[in-house]
């Protein structure tokens, strides 16, 4: 059973925050059952002109928590109180209730927009969710229409358009989510209470409309609740610190009563790929890719526990970056300042400086700081902080600590001196001397080797406090304090279903994007395929391809993209989907499709961007089928695009080399004029050229495999694709590239002449008028289906 710490208690004031708004859910429903009409005089506002009350809703949120809350917090004093506080928030009675009243307009004046004229009336319970996915328009982009979205389940494969709802959906909806309610455990732990309770409302909430009433429903019930307790216990916990419960001073518009802080890890892609051997990439490659969330998932959670608030608290997390709410006290700046300076000692003295987390005081508010016409100003406050942080990497550690890694040249010192070495894995630190192996490799990498070795097999992970100041902190390195479990789950951290919602109670979801392909061994048991074995599932050449990939624009998005319609609940719904997109949906797919669930390697996947390894026409495929992934996730809207970079290696070349090299091509196809393109082979192409591209040598290669055309013709062209290239797009006017078109010309009617030739006469013609298309950029571009064909000829050895 759960004890409140004290009459203040600020547990209370998290769930009745976040439940506030459950009656909507219920109402909708039709549930009649938990309208509590004999409380109506109390709860209810009343218009003192007519006499009527308004806001019933509130009545739904009572009965309910009322009826349902005692059962999972084993509580029926608790469960009362909280009740009490949720329902109050339109007509508060108490000092408690203020804050959740608070909260919700805080939450509200960020939220709502007066909606249209134009839009065609409708029962409250008929007026679906508009996705913020199709109000985001960047400037010189065409604007979509609006989409309209069904009610369903998170997780749901399918989310229907839909333009009106009927009480049935909701009631259907309904009995589903009480079915996950009543699996909520009772928990002694009130941040895993918070958390398991956060997440059946993603589930359930993320697609009904927070507020349909002369009002455009683009916030979700659950990001308007998530925010709304996020305002209301840190405008507790900052009343709670000055002893000032007074109405005046909570409602106090001016009151800067809020911090936002920002958390990014920088570093990431040099940590991930810093790979010295290929032997154990595959492990260390997923092992570091997890590290990044873990170190996020973990300085949120210390940072939130040091301010005294609760979850639900970080708005945003995913990408190597977070983003926070909370108290505007000397206390929480202190400790934020504090726990940067102890996480990034820690990060340059375990890490060696590869790895660093820029934490940065955001902007204070107030109330009135919070409406539509500041937000945008708002947030390029934060992100403005974010970005002068970043330029003082480690400052505060060697300002105030000095140096940090003498340690480590000394203890390599020795163990070279004592005829050890340091470790080939990471070539910085020195080999353990105790191993019983014949690796040579240090204590760090063995860690992160079983901690890439224990992610495919782990069905939860626990969140357990680092603290980098603790003698024991070295242990929980390589994991930042987020285990991944294989076994029976125990310890007293939070708890996380990976890529689910448990089978018995009820779990916290959390997503795990580390899909590897799985071979059986001949004991029987599953292991993960090496890179040489997946390599070899290319047709024709055994090429191993790295596909990178990531969102176009994504600032500019979040700052200009939904122009006066911005809020903090829409910056969280639009990162969060973001997020959800690449960490589940695509992972998910990826599972469910046989040839990427055989051969695709997913490096990382969450945030904005995405990265795999694969066989190399698989990634041609997968390139393809993710750009329509995403545009459908987007419904196609132009403002939301992505860009992509192909590299192809043998499977022994380095990782680190192979990752740089696709790094390179994905910003020569940001480089590109609108984005919203692919580069390999050096060259960038819209999404719709490679497709085109990709098409002709799927074409290409057909004809050389049932020997219609001879190999040499192909590589005619692809040396004069080099040689247009030259001149076309680098500006080499020699001879050699100058005849680049009288050649092709003659080469196409000399092969039109060869008996070897067997194609139809129109298809020279037609070769000829695609080369030569597109003011002749095609000729250039032909090298991406003029390698693909002879990629896929097994016999061709000599390098492309």
């Amino acid at each position: 059973m759960m004890q409140a710490s004290n009459e203040r208690d600020i547990f209370p004031i998290a769930v009745a925050a976040l439940l506030h708004d459950i009656g909507k859910f219920a109402q909708r429903a039709g549930r009649k059952d938990l309208f509590k009409t004999e409380m109506e005089g109390q709860i209810l506002p009343q218009d003192k002109s007519s006499g009527q009350y308004s806001h019933l809703h509130a009545l739904y949120t009572y009965g309910f928590l009322e009826d349902c809350l005692k059962k999972s917090l084993g509580s029926e004093t608790y469960a009362e109180k909280i009740a009490h506080l949720a329902a109050y928030h339109h007509n508060p009675s108490s000092e408690e209730d203020n804050f959740i009243t608070l909260g919700d307009w805080a939450a509200s004046g960020l939220d709502r927009i007066k909606q249209k004229q134009e839009r065609i009336e409708q029962k409250f319970y008929e007026t679906p969710i508009c996705s913020v996915l199709s109000l985001i328009t960047l400037p010189e982009r065409e604007a979509i229409h609006q989409h309209y979205l069904g009610l369903g389940k998170l997780d749901d494969d399918d989310t229907q358009l839909k333009e009106k709802l009927t009480q049935e959906d909701y009631s259907v909806l309904w009995d589903q989510f009480l079915i996950d309610w009543k699996r909520l455990p009772i928990s002694t732990n009130t941040f895993q209470y918070l958390v398991n309770l956060d997440s059946i409302l993603e589930r359930w909430t993320s697609l009904i409309p927070s507020a349909t009433y002369k009002t455009e429903p683009d916030v979700s019930l659950y990001d308007h609740s998530k925010v709304t307790a996020a305002f209301s216990v840190c405008a507790y916990a900052y009343h709670a610190e000055k002893k000032d419960y007074s109405e005046v001073s909570i409602f106090n518009v001016a009151d800067k009563k809020w911090l936002f802080v920002y958390g990014d890890v920088q570093g990431i892609q040099k940590h991930i790929f810093n790979l010295k051997k290929n032997d154990k990439s595959s492990k260390l490659l997923r092992a570091r890719s997890f590290q990044i969330e873990a170190l996020c998932k973990s300085a949120a959670h210390s940072l939130i526990v040091r301010s005294g608030v609760v979850s639900q608290c970080e708005i945003i997390n995913g990408g190597g970056n977070f983003m926070l709410l909370l108290p505007n006290t000397e206390k929480v700046r202190i400790a934020v300042e504090n726990y940067e300076k102890e996480i990034n000692g820690f990060l340059l003295r375990e890490y060696l400086g590869t790895l660093s987390l820029n934490i940065t005081l955001g902007a204070e508010v107030s109330l009135q700081d919070l409406t539509q016409e500041n937000t945008p100003e708002l947030l390029q406050t934060i992100h403005a902080s974010n970005y002068k942080g970043k330029q003082k990497r480690f400052q505060s550690v060697l300002d105030t600590q000095g140096h940090y890694i003498d340690h480590y040249y000394e203890a390599a010192r020795e163990s070279i001196g004592e005829g050890n070495s340091v470790c080939t894995l990471c070539d910085y630190r020195p080999a353990q001397r105790d191993r019983k192996d014949e690796e040579v490799i240090c204590s760090h990498c063995d860690a992160l080797i079983s901690l890439g070795t224990r992610l495919p097999k782990a069905h939860a992970v626990v969140l357990e406090i680092l603290d980098p100041a603790e003698d024991n902190a070295q242990k929980k390195s390589a994991s930042f304090g987020f285990f991944p479990v294989v076994g029976q789950l125990e310890g007293s951290g939070i708890q996380y279903c990976i890529n689910g919602y448990g089978t018995g109670s009820f779990m916290a979801f959390h997503p795990a994007p580390y899909h590897v392909p799985i071979a059986i061994d001949k004991n029987g048991e599953p292991r993960v395929l090496m890179f040489e074995e997946i390599a070899k599932k290319a047709t024709g050449t055994q090429k191993l391809a790295m596909f990178k990939a990531d969102v176009d624009n994504l600032g500019t998005i979040f700052r200009e993209g939904l122009g006066a319609k911005v809020s903090l609940s829409k910056y969280a719904s639009l990162s969060r989907q973001m997020h959800y997109f690449f960490s589940v949906k695509l992972n998910k797919w990826i599972q469910e499709q046989k040839d990427y669930a055989e051969s695709i390697y997913t490096v990382y996947s969450g945030g904005d961007d995405i990265c795999v390894l694969g066989p190399w026409n698989v990634i041609f495929d997968f390139a393809r089928d993710i750009q329509a992934q995403f545009a459908s996730f987007s419904f196609h809207n132009p403002s939301l695009t992505l860009s992509a970079g192909i590299a192809l290696a043998d499977s022994n070349m380095p990782i680190p080399m192979l990752a740089e090299e696709a790094e390179r091509q994905l910003e020569r196809a940001k480089a590109q004029p609108s984005k919203n393109s692919l580069c390999v082979f050096s060259i960038p192409v819209s999404w719709q050229e490679f497709d085109l591209l990709y098409n002709n040598g799927k074409r290409y290669a057909d004809h050389l495999g049932r020997q219609e055309l001879p190999v040499s013709l192909f590589r005619k062209l692809l040396d004069l694709s080099n040689r247009a290239w030259s001149m076309l797009a680098e500006g080499d006017i020699s001879s050699t590239n100058a005849l680049w078109l009288s050649q092709l010309k003659y080469t196409i009617a000399r092969y039109r002449e060869m008996k070897s030739c067997r194609v139809p006469a129109q298809f020279w013609d037609n070769l000829l008028a695609e080369l030569t298309s597109n003011h002749y950029q095609m000729m250039w571009k032909s090298k991406i289906s003029l390698c693909y064909a002879l990629y896929s000829i097994r016999s061709i050895t000599t390098k492309i």
